[in-house]
């Protein structure tokens, strides 16, 4: 071996190497490269899959991207078997956790308001009584009566709006617009003094997108499906 073959197979033998002015890379033997490249997709597709796959929220569904997408802020849960249950009724506890989940509400405690159906066993569990403390605090939610929230009962659809309106206005929600000019939506003549101009702000401002309005009826209970996607489109009006 010359000189110059001995220079080179030093050089190469130290791994990488200015020679000539350019950088000599090190060979990787080949199964090393291979292994690299799977555990690189395995923690790709790891990343990807966080958010759990119900198996009766399919992707073609047109709730899935906001039940999948509050899935992946921990603002929804399913069930043991796999499901999400979409087309069950939602009660009001759990859409008060989405919205506060989803707006990353710092949890409050329930002695922080006048509610006492919200802790009956005494303790100050995160759910229901820490979330809709945090939603009462910011002036989101209101109960039924100064003493009962009624955090198990049945959601209806006017409450969701009311609700998810009051996100959007409290916590200024940039994309959140007043009542348009000319509005001629489905609740024109929806008079309620206290979801009317609540249930035509919604529906101007997109949180009703996904929803079949043609023979809803505002004053049924809402299904959990209807809250997922009202509580994601109340994310989509903060950019």
């Amino acid at each position: 071996m010359d000189r110059v073959q001995r220079t080179a197979a030093v050089a190469e033998a130290r791994g990488p190497a200015c020679v000539s002015g350019r950088v000599k890379l090190q060979r990787w033997p080949t199964r090393l490269v291979l292994l690299s490249l799977v555990t690189l997709l395995a923690l790709l597709v790891g990343n990807t899959s966080s958010a759990p796959a119900f198996t009766d929220v399919p992707p073609g569904r047109l709730d899935y991207r906001a039940i999948t997408g509050l899935a992946m802020k921990g603002a929804v849960q399913g069930f043991a078997d796999g499901t999400f249950r979409p087309d069950s009724p939602a009660v009001r506890a759990e859409f008060v956790k989405m919205v506060v989940a989803a707006m990353f509400l710092p949890l409050g405690d329930s002695s922080q308001t006048s509610f006492r159906d919200l802790d009956p066993s005494g303790m100050r569990a995160p759910y229901p009584g820490g979330y809709v403390a945090a939603a009462y605090v910011a002036g989101i939610v209101r109960g039924k009566s100064s003493t009962v929230f009624d955090p198990y009962g049945p959601l209806t659809r006017v409450q969701a709006m009311t609700i998810a309106v009051r996100a959007a206005e409290k916590l200024r929600a940039r994309d959140f617009k007043p009542l348009p000019a000319g509005y001629q939506g489905k609740f024109l003549d929806f008079d309620d003094p206290t979801h009317g101009e609540n249930a035509r702000l919604a529906e101007a401002n997109h949180l009703l997108a996904d929803i079949d309005l043609r023979h809803w009826n505002a004053w049924a209970p809402a299904t959990r499906s209807e809250a997922a996607t009202i509580a994601w489109n109340l994310v989509g009006c903060f950019g």
